[in-house]
């Protein structure tokens, strides 16, 4: 009787017991994990070699090299998903509490004035928060929080994370959670917030594993190993020819935004959908990690690492401190430190120019280090390969938002997940994908 009941509910509402999921990084696993956990035949395919996309974590003789983001910031979603793998977790060191501005090239803790504390204070809490037509994210943020309070403050924090101008950005893309009320404050946006969780993990902040981020990665493939249909090195090439090759089954897009809007364009209907919303090829930037093991410490003295503002002296967006962070990073006596970049100057410079500009940067962050306390460099570079949150970018979820809504009637529904849907930080990718 049961049985029946939910064969007519299948055909009514076209729900599918096979799922696709095109794309093996980190959206990709977790939505096959979860997908798999409902009781699904999932199959996954991968055009590169290896699964985990951007992540991935190797060990050199010196310490742990990360080849993306060092952790993530804990949810009970993600606490419950590492249950599930039955992987712990680790938190920061108390060395990693204090977080640092260059400011005139003087660390500052706090990198504003009293006065424009207080101005960004009136603008968070009072202030109507929603956007004005064609508003970038910088011209917003002088509006609600002030001048001195974007430059060195918020530009230098957003870039930390999202690598791009202020002047590049959509403030509805960056708060894509935001309801954007007429009237409401930010404070207001925040409280009333989309998708709020009302759980409370037990380990509040960012974390990360004691092998680092591959450890989640192995883990997650550890657990599809033999249970779901892994095809790696596949040629990814239309949308129809998906269709076509499985048949009733749901899809779920797992690729990067320059891989999901080539599909999209290579179809007739998409194709002419993209240019009836006028979306264009979506701005993208060049990021780089360069990972230093060093005889000294840089700062002299513990912390996370600093955040430059875009008026300092410096290249970098930031340095991150990774043997004050998180135990286990360094072997020996060393210490380590990871350089971000972000611009298309990246992809026209060789590994010494670059080795070049991280002993220049820290000359300026610390005027007594040298080439000479650089004992290994490894620089990781990903060229033209992070979405810029901006206008473009916002036009283009929503269109995907008319795909999936669209889909959710026939017996092929379509799902998109990625660092390019309203939310670039790991723990909205992992959310995401726990409900693909």
């Amino acid at each position: 009787m049961l049985s029946r009941i939910f064969q007519s509910f299948q055909k009514q509402y076209k729900v599918s017991d096979s799922v696709l999921i095109v794309g093996g990084g980190i959206s990709g696993l977790i939505a096959a994990h979860s997908s798999l956990k409902k009781g699904k035949k999932v199959t996954l395919i991968e055009r590169s070699d290896r699964l985990g996309g951007m992540l991935d974590t190797y060990k050199t003789e010196f310490g742990l090299v990360e080849t993306a983001a060092n952790g993530f910031l804990n949810s009970y979603a993600t606490e419950e998903l590492l249950q599930d793998l039955n992987l712990s977790s680790i938190q920061p060191l108390a060395s990693s509490k204090k977080r640092y501005f260059l400011i005139q090239n003087h660390l500052r803790q706090i990198p504003i004035s009293f006065f424009s504390i207080v101005r960004t204070l009136i603008g968070f809490l009072f202030l109507n928060a929603k956007p004005k037509e064609n508003e970038s994210f910088e011209s917003w943020s002088f509006r609600i929080f002030g001048k001195q309070a974007t430059i060195h403050l918020i530009e230098p924090t957003l870039g930390g994370i999202y690598a791009a101008k202020l002047k590049d950005m959509d403030p509805r893309m960056v708060f894509s959670r935001f309801l954007w009320k007429e009237g409401d404050s930010v404070y207001r946006n925040f409280k009333n917030s989309k998708n709020k969780s009302r759980k409370k993990p037990n380990k509040k902040g960012l974390i990360s594993f004691q092998g680092g981020m591959s450890d989640l990665i192995s883990n997650l493939t550890g657990t599809l190993d033999g249970k779901i249909e892994i095809l790696t090195n596949s040629e990814i090439t239309s949308l129809e020819k998906l269709k076509k090759e499985y048949p009733d089954h749901k899809i779920i897009f797992c690729m990067n935004v320059q891989s999901t809007y080539r599909i999209l364009n290579e179809n007739k209907v998409t194709q002419s959908a993209l240019s009836k919303h006028n979306i264009k090829s979506i701005p993208l930037l060049s990021l780089a990690t360069i990972t230093c093991f060093t005889k000294t410490s840089l700062l002299k003295k513990p912390g996370f690492g600093v955040l430059f503002p875009k008026d300092s002296e410096v290249s970098a967006n930031g340095v991150l401190l990774n043997d004050f962070i998180f135990e286990g990073r360094v072997f020996g006596e060393l210490h380590s430190e990871t350089w971000i970049y972000a611009g298309e100057f990246l992809d026209h410079l060789t590994e010494e120019e670059i080795r070049n500009l991280v002993i220049a940067d820290r000359k300026i962050v610390s005027a007594s280090s040298g080439e000479e306390d650089i004992v290994s460099f490894h620089p990781k570079i990903w060229k033209q390969s992070f979405p810029i949150y901006g206008t473009e970018l916002l036009k283009f979820n929503r269109y995907l938002d008319e795909i999936e809504n669209e889909s959710t009637a026939s017996s092929q529904s379509i799902r998109f997940l990625g660092n390019y849907r309203y939310g670039i930080g790991l723990r909205g990718l992992i959310e995401a994908a726990l409900n693909p």
